[in-house]
Order: structure tokens, then sequence, then C-alpha cells
């Protein structure tokens, strides 16, 4: 040290006088004046251990300042003492640097000078504050084994020691051992408990030491009412920190602004915003002013709520108290404006920010891109993080991590790899955050092979997955339908020891349920419960999708009973899911319940909301309703979005109601919402299902005026039109067109094709179009197979049909039921049943189950080569086989009777058995035929007296009637047949006008249609004389075979 620096200094003649002087001016907080008085004598008598100790003393917050006077005073020949290392090692504990006061410890003893309690205190200080317990425990067990006997400075040191390092348990054993040497604790004794328990989020302990401590005598200070309030709040249990609070009060301990801060985070940390405050209205009240500590607490408390505006109020009043808000207050607000998604208010309080002069840091830059990343605004994100990177802020792993989940969510996995990359390259560590994020973006990219791989490398770079990393790479493999993977890594968590919660949980719920198997994901839940983790609304809503999805609406239901009676409460994405599930059943009316719980509730519908009721309704076959919860949508000022409009379009598209589904195409353009091609294929569609395929033309040509891309699907679409309104060759321009615009078909497009040309009759155009596929590359299907099966079997070629069929399975294609029965119906429509029962004999072989079409149309043909008890074995194999007969089932039998002459054996086998009442009129004529005709007039009449029957069914009815009267009650066949209820376009009109001849009501000279009487003369002889005519039914028959009428 200079000798000849502040020599302007008066000094006094004697070292003892500096002391005194010293002394004087630190009791008159003269720090600066007494540290160059010390300069000033060390500079002329260095060699003087006292002014050299006093100088060290204070140098205490400039450790290399304090030891270069030890080494100077060393060098002058001055001795040092116990002080003087002790104030040397406190210099170097308080500055954080632990490892050099242990070296001036050493110099201690090697310079001879013996510890005593106040330097080990010193040194246990030191490991402590340095978060080294250990060390510290160390120093205490040395200083024991030495002879020092601690003190309470020390056991108080050693306290905090553990207390700070998170280990309470160690820190109580400290104070027993000091309560055993006969010490009493003291308020730091308590308060460094207190607050080691309370810091370690056990709150009772926390309380039952200040218990103590009050019933030990001790009075508690603030600090230690403040550490307990704190403890309390951090535990979640803001009421009993307000108790705390008002025992704090009633103890005449003043709190002060530290006290309210704590209170109002308690109770903004327990989403109790309104109470956190009413602690700071308390706060003025009682003239504690605000600082930036307390508006940005309050700022986050409401941000934290999802109040942003109220947040904004509270940093306005901020300003208006003349509190400057800091880079604190400005991360809150921006934070409080992002979570609630409105990323646009975040990034103008960062320029608010950057206006007030205040720098933004790291976290500032952290939680702007957090609000762009959940914004799904992935560039504006990076834009932030370039920001950042230009105004020198070194991003950190939070700032990668939340980069990377933002292009992960956008379903941009390779730019969330690119910046992973970018970090490593940055020497950044990813971090569990940063690995979860990636194997999400895996997940959202349908990759979980990349997830898995992900989830491996973070294991080989020694980073423990959490339950966050679990459910992620859960939900990637779920996703891709990999649900036994994604049940072994749910176990490999539990044998990890890592905790299942409630995320974790509702995302193996919805594994299972996206799978279809929603009784294992029943029995997850029953697990949860089993384990008392609390399912939230998110495992409700993914339980009842997993019924509902499954077409259990019904279980769907009782989920979300359970639900409410445990008090959670359904959002929009419950009712939303709920009513999906009715909707899917086929049950618009469950449905809208479902949509008025919602409503009463007080929960608002959303356009997914809306959109889901249109199209139960619509699938329903009840467009006018969908159209009701249409108006209802606007009346809520809800925007439709395109898929409303679509769902509407379908829906009167699908009800045959073309122009209504333009009406609202019209409404799309009106509106501004630009329609995608999914919205013109459903309107194309719905002209080609009316029967209007020059309308759909007319779609397809808008689609090129807009510009709109045309995909395969449009053009199969469009094919299918053509196919279906039996213009084949429109169906292959539209394919040539196609072709010339450079779209590749697929199968769907050839199988349209194939079925076009099969349809109209022209099998072997339809066997070039598979051929052409074949050529193409491309795998025909079981439909392109099934539909040129069908088309050879439709001209009565059956031998080529059943050629196919082996092509099929030489293709290793399993053929289905569909396949089986149209071979079958092939067989039999060529008169060869027997051919056709072989068909059916080796589907259980191939493990295809027959369905009621299969059954029916074996009965036809056994009906058709009139064999009725062939017909009836198949029926018994129909039941047996578990499968429902329906009407066609009924109308095949009767009509394999009827066929076969066998009235009476029909009457035997079918009379016991319930049918349909579409079905009864059929069963009447089985009874005519027999000569049965009282019991024939009164099945007629319960067909005419059932509401269900159609209307075909009706007049089908009242015609069979009409001939047994005839026979029976002439008289009222006269009244009967004057009214009937239908015209000339029925099929029954030429049965009416025989009826009325062979009943005597009109000459056949005198009704229209004389022909059609006079034939019938001609072919019956006596038609005059109803006793003669026996067989109606043949007679008409014979007499339509002559004039090929229709039938």
């Amino acid at each position: 040290m200079n000798k000849a620096i502040n020599h302007s200094i008066e000094l006094p003649e004697h070292p003892r006088d500096v002391t005194r002087q010293v002394k004087t001016l630190r009791k008159e907080k003269k720090y600066r004046e007494a540290t160059r008085l010390l300069e000033a004598a060390f500079a002329r008598w260095s060699n003087n251990a006292i002014i050299a100790n006093n100088l060290i003393m204070a140098y205490r917050r400039q450790p290399d300042r304090a030891w270069g006077v030890y080494r100077q005073m060393l060098q002058e020949g001055a001795k040092p003492d116990a002080y003087t290392f002790s104030n040397l090692i406190k210099s170097f504990g308080d500055a954080g640097q632990p490892d050099r006061a242990w070296k001036a410890y050493q110099e201690m003893l090697e310079q001879g000078v013996a510890a005593n309690v106040i330097t080990y205190s010193i040194l246990v200080k030191a490991f402590g504050d340095a978060s080294d317990p250990e060390r510290a425990w160390e120093i205490f067990e040395k200083m024991k084994s030495e002879g020092v006997e601690p003190n309470i400075v020390t056991y108080n040191s050693l306290i905090k020691a553990f207390g700070d390092a998170g280990q309470p348990d160690r820190a109580w054993k400290a104070c027993e051992t000091m309560l055993d040497q006969g010490i009493a604790p003291n308020i730091i004794t308590y308060n460094s408990l207190i607050k080691a328990f309370g810091d370690a989020g056990q709150p009772r302990k926390a309380y039952a030491l200040f218990e103590g401590m009050r019933e030990a005598g001790a009075i508690p200070n603030d600090f230690t009412f403040n550490i307990l309030i704190k403890a309390l709040g951090d535990a979640g249990q803001p009421e009993r920190a307000f108790e705390t609070y008002e025992l704090m009060v009633s103890d005449g301990i003043a709190p002060n602004d530290f006290t309210f801060n704590i209170l109002i985070k308690a109770f903004g940390d327990a989403n109790r915003p309104e109470r956190a405050l009413e602690m700071y209205e308390e706060m003025v009240d009682k003239n504690i002013a605000p600082d930036v500590i307390t508006y940005s607490t309050l700022i986050k408390v409401f941000g934290d709520a999802g109040e942003p505006e109220r947040a904004w109020k509270i940093y306005r009043e901020m300003l208006s108290r003349g509190e400057s808000p800091n880079v604190v207050t400005y991360s809150a607000l921006i934070k409080a404006f992002g979570d609630v998604g409105d990323a646009e208010r975040a990034w103008e309080v960062f320029e608010t920010m950057l206006a007030s002069g205040v720098t933004p840091n790291v976290i500032t830059f952290n939680v702007l891109i957090k609000a762009f990343g959940d914004a799904d605004d992935a560039e504006r994100a990076l834009e932030v993080f370039e920001t950042m990177s230009d105004g020198g802020i070194e991003p950190n792993v939070i700032t990668y991590s939340s980069l990377i989940k933002a292009f992960g969510d956008a379903g941009r996995a390779a730019d969330a790899f690119a910046l992973y990359e970018r970090m490593q390259d940055e020497n950044i560590r990813p971090n569990v955050v940063t690995y979860s994020s990636l194997i999400r973006a895996c997940g959202n990219a349908g990759q979980p092979e990349a997830a898995w791989d992900v989830y491996q490398q973070m294991l080989g770079q020694g980073v423990e997955p959490n339950v966050i990393t679990y459910s992620s790479l859960i939900d990637a493999l779920g996703s891709a339908g990999q649900t036994e993977r994604a049940w072994q890594v749910y176990e490999t968590m539990g044998a990890s020891g890592v905790t299942p919660n409630v995320i974790m949980y509702s995302a193996l719920i919805k594994v299972f349920g996206d799978a279809g198997q929603p009784e294992r994901a029943w029995k997850v839940f029953e697990t949860m419960d089993a384990s008392e983790v609390t399912a939230d609304v998110v495992t409700y809503s993914s339980l009842i999708k997993a019924f509902g999805d499954t077409q259990q609406p019904e279980r769907a239901w009782d989920v979300y009973g359970q639900m409410i009676d445990s008090g959670v409460e359904a959002d929009v994405i419950t009712y939303s899911i709920l009513i999906k599930a009715f909707g899917d059943n086929s049950d618009p009316d469950r449905a809208w319940e479902v949509y008025q719980q919602m409503l009463d509730a007080g929960v608002a519908p959303n356009v997914i909301t809306y959109s889901t009721l249109i199209k139960s309704f619509g699938d329903a076959d009840q467009p006018d309703r969908a159209w009701d919860v249409y108006g209802q949508m606007l009346e809520a000022d809800v925007e439709p979005d395109l898929i409303t409009y679509s769902t509407l379009i379908k829906a009167f598209g699908d009800a045959g109601q073309p122009d209504r589904a333009w009406n609202v195409y019209q409404t799309v353009l009106e509106k501004g919402v630009r329609a995608d091609e999914i919205s013109y294929n459903i309107l194309i569609k719905a002209f080609g299902d009316a029967d209007q395929p020059d309308r759909a033309w007319d779609v397809y040509q808008t689609l090129g005026d807009i510009g709109l891309e045309l995909n395969v699907v449009t053009y199969s679409i469009l094919i299918k039109v053509f196919g279906d309104a039996g213009q084949p060759e429109r169906a292959w321009q539209v394919y040539e067109a196609m072709i010339g615009d450079g779209i590749s078909p697929n199968v769907i497009t050839f199988s349209t094709l194939i079925k076009a040309f099969g349809d109209a009759g022209q099998p072997e155009r339809a066997r070039e179009m598979f051929d052409v596929m074949d050529r193409l590359e491309i795998e025909p299907n079981a439909i392109a197979f099934n539909s040129l099966i069908k088309a050879f079997g439709d001209i009565g070629q059956p031998e080529r049909a059943y050629a196919v069929y082996r092509e099929m399975l030489e293709d290793a294609l399993q053929a289905d039921v569909i396949t089986f029965s149209t071979l079958i119906k092939a067989f039999g429509d060529a008169g060869q049943p027997e051919r056709a029962l072989r068909i059916y004999e080796e589907m259980p072989e191939a493990g295809v189950r027959p369905n009621d079409f299969t059954f029916n149309i074996l009965m036809k043909a056994f009906g058709d080569a009139e064999q009725p008890e062939a017909a009836w074995d198949i029926y018994q194999r129909m039941l047996d086989s578990d499968v429902a007969p329906d009407e066609i089932t009924f109308t095949n039998l009767i009509t394999s009777f009827y066929r076969g002459g066998l009235y009476e054996e029909g009457i035997e086998r079918l009379g016991p058995i319930r049918m349909p009442a579409n079905v009864l009129p059929l069963k009447a004529e089985l009874y005519r035929k027999a000569g049965r005709r009282r019991e024939a007039i009164r099945l007629c009449e319960r067909c005419l007296a059932d509401d269900r029957t159609n209307r075909e069914a009706q007049e089908y009815a009242w015609i069979v009637r009409l001939y047994c009267l005839l026979h029976e009650d002439p008289a009222r066949f006269e009244h009967v047949q004057k009214d009937p209820p239908f015209g000339e376009d029925s099929p029954h009109w030429i049965r009416l006008q025989c009826a009325r001849v062979f009943g005597g009501i009109v000459d056949p000279d005198s009704i229209e249609r004389q022909d059609v009487c006079r034939e019938l003369g001609d072919a019956l002889g006596d038609a005059r004389n109803p006793h003669s005519m026996n067989d109606i039914r043949s007679a008409i028959r014979l007499l339509e075979s002559e004039m090929d009428l229709p039938e």
C-alpha cells in the first residue's frame, strides 16, 4: 500500500487516539471519514495491528483490499490475531467466496493463531450462505473436535444453513443438539427454524414452532410474522395467513410493505384476486406506501386469473401514484395478455416498456415469445427472438424451449429441430422442458418414431423425464395408433418413480379413446381415482369422447353425470363432445337437450358447438332444424366458419334440396368466407345426388373460374355423379380432364369409374378401367373388385364374376361381405341357387360374417327358382346367425311360397310370425290365394290402420282388400272402389280397372285405356264372370307379358 496516500488528513500523535476517533466517527455513521482516517493511519503505522484490524473491518465489503492490508501488515512486522482473521474470513464469506474464507482460516493456523468460536461461527455462516451445508457441518464438527464450544451464533448459522438448503429436519436436529448443550434458542433461532419449515412446504411444523416460541416467552417480531405468513401463503392457505396477520396486529406488531406483499401474493396464488385486491386496499388505508413489488405482484395476480384488463388498470394506478414500473412489472403485464391469447396487446405493452426506458431482460423476451407461440404465430415468436439477439440479450434454455414449442405446436417439427440444433451450437444444454416440447412437436407432426428417438436421446444425456415428458410421449404414440407402446411408456413411468398426474392420465384416456377402446380408457380412469388423482374437465371430456366415438352416448352421458356430481363444471368442449355423441348416434333430439342444458348452465356455445348441432340435424335428415340452429347461432353473435357453412350445405344436399344448399353457398360468398375444395365437393355431390349432373358440372367449372386448386376427390365425386346418372361416357370425360390437369387418379377414382360402366351394363368397359388401374400400378381395393364382380353379375355372367373373385384372392385381398353377397346375387339372378349356396358356405372359412343382405338375396335366389323350402332353410340359418330379418326378408319368403304355389304351407310357416306392417299386403296375397280372403281382409285393414306403413304398402293393401271384397262382400266392394287412394300413375291402376270390369261396375268399352281392358278380356276369356277368376294375379302377369307393360 502506498504510504504517501492521505497525507492531507491530520493524524493524531499516537495510534491509540486514532482508534478513539474512528469509534466516534462510526457512532456518528461517518463511515467514509472513518475509513479515510484509517487508511492514513495505516500508511503511517502499518506495523500497528489494531489499526490494521480496524482497516480490514472497514474493507469488509472489499475482500481483496482487506487481504492486501493483511499482507502489508505482515510485511511490516505486525502480528495478526484471531480478530484479524475473523474479519478476513467474514469479508470473504459475505462476498460469497467461502473457499477463500477457508484459505484465510488455513493461513490463520499457519500463523499460529488459534481459531475461536467467532472464527468458526463465521466460517459456518460462509459455507451456509453459499448453499453448502455439508461443508458448514464439517466445520461445526471440526470446531467441536478442536475443543471449541459452539455458541448460539454458531448454532443459528448452522440452522440457517440447513434451512436455506431445504433440509428442515437437519436444522431441527441442530437445534436439539443446541438444547442438549444447554443453550436456549433466541428469536433468530426460532425465525430460522420457522423459515426452514415454511420454505420446505411444512406450514404445520412452522406454526407449531411459532406457538412453541410464544409459550417459551420469546416475543415474535415483524420478521417472524412475515415468514410465517409467507409459509402459510406458499402452502395454499391464504386465510390462515390472513389470520396470522390479524394476530400480528393484535400483538401490536406493525405490518410493513413486505407483509402486505406476501398476503397479496398468497391470495393471488390461491386464485382469489378479489381478496388480493382487498389486501392492497387495506395496505393503502394503513398509509403503507405500495412499492413496485406490490404493484408487480398485483398485476401478476390478475394476469394469472385471466383478467389482463384489470392488470392493466393496476398498472395505470401505479403510474398515477408516481411509482415507476420496472422490468418485472412489464414482464408480468406482457404475460397477462399473452396468457389469454392476446399477443398483440402483449406486444403493445412491450413497446410501452421500451418507450419508458425500461430495458427488457431475458424473462421479458421469454414471456413475449411464449405469447406469440401460444397464439399460433411462430413466425412472430421468431421475430421477437431475433430482436432479443440484436439487443444483446443472451437466450437461455427457456427461450429456446418456448420457441421449439411454438414451432412444434404449429406442426413445423423440422423448424423445431433446427432450433434445437442451434441451441446446442450455442452450448445451451437442453432441459426436460426442451425435450418434452420436441416430443410434443413430433407427436403433432405424426412422427412417433422421431418422438421415441428424442426420448432416448434425452435419457442418453442424463436428463430425467418428468410427467409432462411421459404425457407427451404417450400422446405422440397414441395419436399414431400405437396404444400398446403408449401403455408401456406409462408402465415405464411408474417404474422410474415419476408419479402420474391428471395431465398424464387424461392423455392416456385420450389414447385409448382415440383407439376405439373406451373400456380401457375407463380402467385408466378407475386407476386414476384409486390413486387419489382428481379428474379435471379435460379428463372427463376425454372419457366422454371415448364412449361417444364408439356409439355409446348413454355411457358418455353417465360419465357426464359423474362429472357434475364430483363438482367439476363442464365447459364448452364437454358439451360439444356430448352433442356430437348423440348426433353421431342419430339422436338429434338428445343432442338438442344437451345444448339446452348447456345454455341453462351458463356456458356459451362456440362455433364448434353450433356446427356439431347443425351436423346432428343434417345427418338425421332434418335440414330445417339445422337451419334453425344456424339462426340461433347468428342471434348469439357467434360467427359461422367454413365448417358451419359446409355442414349446412351437406344437410340440404343430403336431404335432396340442392337449391337450398346452393343458397347457403351464396351466403358464404356474401360473407366473404373463402370456400375451399371440401365445400365445393359437398355442393357437387348435392346436385349429383339430386340427379342434376349438369348443375354439378357447373359447380365444377366455378372451381376453375375462381382459381381454386382441384384435387382427386373433386374429380372422383364428379365421376360418381355422372356414373350415378347413367352417363358413363361423361364420367370418362371427367377422368380425361383430370389427367389433363395433371391430377393423378387413385383407387377411389377407378372404383367409381368401374361402377359407372358396370351400372350402365358395360362390364367390358368396366374391365378396361380395371386394367388401366393395374397398368398405372394402383393397387385395386375390395371396392374396385366388388364393382367389377357386380358388373358381370348384373348382365348374367356369374362365371366371369367368379373369375374376378378368384383374381381378387390371388392379389391377397380379403373378400368382404359385399364381395360374397354380390357373387351370391350373380348366381341367384342367373337361376343357379345351388352355386349361390356354395358361395355362401365359403364365407365362414374366409372369416366373413353374412349380413341381412346376404341372407335376403340367397332367399330370393331359391324363391325365384320356386324352392320355398330351401328359402325357408336360409331363413332359419339367418336366425341362427343372430341376424335380424327385415321387410325384404319377409317379402322374399312370402314370394318364394307364393311362386311355388305352396299357399297353405306358406301360411303354416309364416302365419304366426309377426312381420313389419309394410309386408302385410303381400302376406294377405298369400291368404287370398289360399282362398282365405276374410283373413286377408283383416291383414290389409291392419296395414291401412297403421300410421307406420308407407304409401306403397297402403295402396297395395287397398287393392288386395278390394279383390277380396269382390268375392266376399260385393256391396262393400262397390262402395270402396269409388275412392281409390291412387291415380293412373300407380302400378295398381290396371288392377283396379280389372276389378271394376270383373265386378260389373263398368263396361270395358266405356272406361279409359279401352285397349287394356279389351286385351284383358281376350286373355281371360269369360272375364265378366268373377267366379271363374281364381287367379287374378296370373291373368295380370299374362296380360303384362303380352302387352309389355311395366310391373
